[in-house]
């Protein structure tokens, strides 16, 4: 049996990869216990609100590590190449995975009417978080605040619809479509000149 911290991790490991593929509501305990090799005592030391607590806690912390990525990508590449590399990471994972997982925040947000509060705030606050960096990247490079913010929540959305479609279909393409039309509307934006009256046009409008 796994050591006290392992055995944290290992739920959460297990849990994350749970929420990927099936999202909360299919999240069982049952198989959650055995895939990570822990009982049942230990699974309620380490996270006493049980299910909730360990799926909010999961969904967090890979939001958290998805923003380090991106923070890293961006502190290498412009903008539209960063998230020309987030789409690829996807992309080749849910190939690995044989179309089997998705995303651990995206796949739960589909159920996000009929989870708790706990799990809801981490979905929403994991998303914030990736839409915040890549707003004020785009920002550092001129795009108006209002308007980054738009593209920015553009693009998550965009590549949570292609995770969705791609493990539906089968198919990466939709990834890589919906990658090019992001990239082309930062770069545009990222183009975009002052007009006289304060104003950006923008090439994706």
């Amino acid at each position: 049996m796994a050591t006290e911290k392992s055995a944290r991790e290992r739920l959460l490991k297990t849990a994350t990869a749970l929420l990927a593929r099936s999202g909360y509501r299919d999240l069982g305990v049952t198989e959650l216990l055995e895939s990570s090799q822990v009982t049942a005592g230990s699974l309620y030391h380490h996270f006493p609100g049980g299910k909730e607590e360990l799926a909010a806690t999961a969904i967090r912390d890979f939001g958290n590590a998805r923003r380090a990525v991106l923070d890293q990508l961006l502190a290498e590449n412009e903008p539209a190449d960063a998230i020309r590399g987030m789409f690829d990471m996807a992309t080749a994972g849910i190939e690995r995975s044989r179309w089997r997982l998705g995303c651990p925040v995206g796949t739960p947000a589909g159920e996000v009417s009929n989870v708790g509060e706990l799990v809801a705030r981490a979905i929403r606050e994991s998303f914030d978080l990736w839409i915040e960096v890549l707003a004020a990247a785009m920002t550092d490079r001129g795009v108006a605040m209002d308007e980054a913010a738009r593209l920015a929540a553009w693009c998550i959305a965009s590549y949570e619809g292609a995770v969705l479609l791609c493990r539906a279909q089968r198919d990466t393409t939709v990834m890589t479509d919906a990658a090019n039309r992001v990239v082309r509307d930062i770069e545009a934006a990222s183009a975009a000149q002052q007009q006289p009256d304060g104003r950006l046009t923008l090439g994706w409008r």
